[in-house]
């Protein structure tokens, strides 16, 4: 059949429409998708700087010069190592001004090294911080927080910090903080005191972040306990929490000393080496809603051949981005020839990044001490 003049100008029409179509759909196809990868690779709290350090502390109290950070929007974390074990060893970490942190023990600061963290967002995040003291008597409290938060997106980070040398002790020393309320910051001990206790703690709100917290306990008989949460992704989730264990507990850190870790996307597993008396936990499940990634996993000293006497573990990680990335490592140690009051040491790491392929931590004890680890490497979005 002969077409019409008119019949071709209109195919031709539909088809050069049909076209244009398709490359308009194509076109919206790839601006999508930019725009996802855009969406992704940025985040309402991104860091602003991320400063870090391992300090050999020949006094109590170490202030350390910082480049200048809003402290609104900054938090600190410290970790510690030492040949020693007396409560006193253990410090608190504050950023106490814009230019400065201070890291201060009980008294103790023979051998010592402190690593600390301290992570600038440059926008969307608010950080709150004060101090406690606890004294004889008093083991819980209620803080009023100076701003409302939200606590689906927020955290607590808690040091503390007694001028002891009881090895006894370690108890009246760990205070468990939850957040009781969007105004409410929450801190109990199980032990009653009989030497003064400070409590550095800071709140932490981002947020691209989606927090759950709760309550737990591994029972007294009992060496772990597991908590079901709703599913995370576990490469973008990271986990703070706090301990308190009664006055039974004797100082044996086998009985307090805590690590936890994702054991599942939905579940959270916290262990220690010894199950004598109960510990009680407060835990703040983080997952970053932006591109901030984390890598976990676990070391153990017994990976080494026996006796269990290293100080020392490497462990290779996907690359990442050093000046964006911060270790978060929490660990159980066990005294496999009978309790002991003094394994502080051999409990106590410091985590350091010391390639952008390696996490490194080490301990201060030589001992035949087994001490597990979990640990964290979390990487947040650059600017």
């Amino acid at each position: 059949m002969r077409l019409g003049s008119y019949t071709w100008v209109l195919v031709l029409l539909l088809t050069q429409c049909a076209q244009y179509n398709a490359q308009n759909q194509m076109l919206a196809l790839l601006l999508t998708g930019t725009a996802a990868g855009a969406a992704a690779s940025t985040s309402n709290n991104p860091v602003n700087q991320i400063q870090s350090g391992l300090i050999n502390m020949t006094a109590a109290t170490t202030n350390v010069v910082v480049n200048s950070v809003d402290t609104s929007k900054s938090m600190a974390f410290c970790y510690f190592r030492t040949t020693a074990s007396e409560p006193a060893c253990v410090p608190t970490c504050e950023l106490v001004s814009p230019t400065q942190l201070t890291v201060q023990t009980g008294g103790n600061s023979t051998n010592y090294f402190a690593q600390w963290y301290l992570i600038e967002f440059g926008a969307g995040a608010l950080v709150q911080r004060g101090n406690f003291t606890f004294t004889t008597g008093v083991n819980t409290t209620n803080i009023t927080l100076g701003s409302s938060i939200d606590t689906s997106r927020s955290f607590v980070l808690l040091t503390a910090r007694m001028p002891s040398t009881d090895h006894t002790l370690d108890a009246e020393r760990l205070v468990r903080a939850t957040l009781t309320g969007p105004t409410t910051l929450t801190l109990t001990r199980n032990a009653n005191s009989t030497i003064n206790v400070t409590a550095h703690w800071q709140v932490v709100q981002l947020q691209d972040a989606g927090v759950q917290s709760g309550t737990t306990t591994i029972g007294a008989g009992s060496t772990s306990t597991n908590v079901g949460i709703s599913s995370v992704d576990t490469s973008k989730s990271f986990l703070f929490f706090t301990t308190a264990a009664p006055a039974a507990v004797g100082g044996f850190e086998e009985g307090y000393a805590v690590r936890g870790r994702y054991s599942a996307a939905n579940t959270l597993t916290f262990a220690r080496g010894n199950g004598t008396s109960s510990v009680d936990i407060s835990y703040f499940a983080v997952q970053m809603n932006d591109a901030s990634s984390t890598q976990s996993g676990t070391l153990a000293t017994s990976s080494f051949p026996s006796p269990n006497t290293a100080t020392t573990m490497n462990t290779t990680i996907s690359s990442v981005n050093s000046a964006a990335s911060v270790a978060v490592i929490s660990n159980s140690v066990v005294n496999s020839g009978g309790g002991q009051q003094s394994d502080l040491d051999s409990g106590s790491f410091v985590p350091q990044i010391t390639t952008s392929t390696n996490l490194q931590v080490q301990r201060g004890s030589a001992q035949d001490r087994l001490a597990t680890l979990d640990y964290f490497v979390v990487q947040f979005v650059a600017p």
